[in-house]
């Protein structure tokens, strides 16, 4: 097999030297990986860690396209006698093979939270170790003739799913832009976050009386410090989110926010649009909105402006 990106201190001694994880003098050989070779496999992963291990470990990569589905990855399973150390196999025709350790949340789900992290040394094997974007990096382009070896002290960031993380009932109500196609087809906010592994958006429900008549509103139930967005459809299609208009004029796609001790986040993006909106102004842009209220008539939005009203699409009634 082709082998990518060399690694220049394959050596156990020279990379020791310069180890920021401290690896212990016993190392398994070759043979003792080896032997927890599954059949049909053709690549075997270990590595040695100080990191708190409290639930499963897979390994996810080009092998199985990235899954985040733990029933379709490989496990580590401890090396008998080795103590810190974990090891596991797997099949992979590539060239240019990449992939990375992440430890199972407590409930058996997998969060991209606790992945390898950026501490990690090659102890043996060809392999390169490529920075990531966020605390995070990548085993990338190494060879199935050998074990691959490595060592790390921490995962992402120092985060350990062994600490229960701290969760809030949160509520998002979303003063969102109105807007339609050219064919016609209206958009409703959809959201999209760390609480449902940024799968796919949700839809909103629409307000239909009170203080938020005509807002958006979603509740879920999430930790500190993860983060969502809008986006107007609830496929994988990026294509049309919310737009906003900075300072200089300029439109940019709505922002991640990123979710504190503050459980009722209000977010008003009424000024915005989306990103397939049709570029003729409806007639609710082209008014002066001095007096604008929404209200639900007869299960519709209706939007009056002064005395005069428009449906949802601002089209005048």
């Amino acid at each position: 097999m082709k082998k990518f990106f060399s690694f220049a201190c394959a050596l156990f001694a020279c990379v020791a030297a310069f180890a920021t994880v401290e690896v212990p003098t016993t190392v398994p050989d070759d043979a003792t990986l080896n032997a927890y070779k599954a059949e049909g496999a053709n690549v075997v992963v270990a590595f040695y860690t100080t990191a708190e291990i409290c639930n499963d470990i897979v390994f996810t990569g080009t092998y199985c396209s990235w899954s985040t589905d733990p029933t379709a990855l490989v496990k580590f399973e401890p090396v008998e006698n080795f103590a810190g150390w974990y090891v596991t196999s797997l099949t992979d025709a590539s060239e240019d093979i990449q992939g990375k350790p992440v430890q199972l949340k407590s409930d058996g789900t997998f969060s991209w939270d606790y992945q390898l992290g950026d501490d990690a040394v090659v102890v043996r094997g060809t392999v390169s170790i490529t920075p990531g974007y966020s605390g995070e990096v990548n085993l990338g382009g190494y060879g199935t003739d050998a074990p691959v070896v490595i060592a790390f002290g921490m995962w992402k960031n120092g985060n350990t799913p062994c600490v229960a993380a701290e969760k809030h009932n949160y509520t998002v109500i979303l003063d969102a832009p109105f807007c339609a196609d050219e064919a016609g087809n209206s958009f409703d906010p959809h959201i999209i976050g760390d609480f449902n592994g940024w799968s796919e958006g949700v839809a909103m429900d629409l307000i239909p009386d009170g203080e938020n008549v005509g807002k958006y509103k979603y509740e879920f139930e999430d930790e500190v410090g993860h983060a969502f967005k809008f986006k107007a459809t609830p496929d994988n299609d990026w294509t049309n989110q919310i737009q906003l208009l900075d300072s200089a004029g300029n439109w940019y796609d709505n922002p991640n926010i990123t979710l504190g001790a503050d459980t009722v986040i209000i977010l008003d993006y009424s000024a915005g649009k989306y990103t397939l909106c049709v570029e003729e102004q409806t007639a609710v842009e082209n008014v002066e909105a001095i007096n604008i209220r929404k209200v639900i008539e007869n299960g519709r939005l209706v939007i009056y402006v002064g005395e005069e009203r428009y449906n949802a699409l601002g089209i005048k009634e």
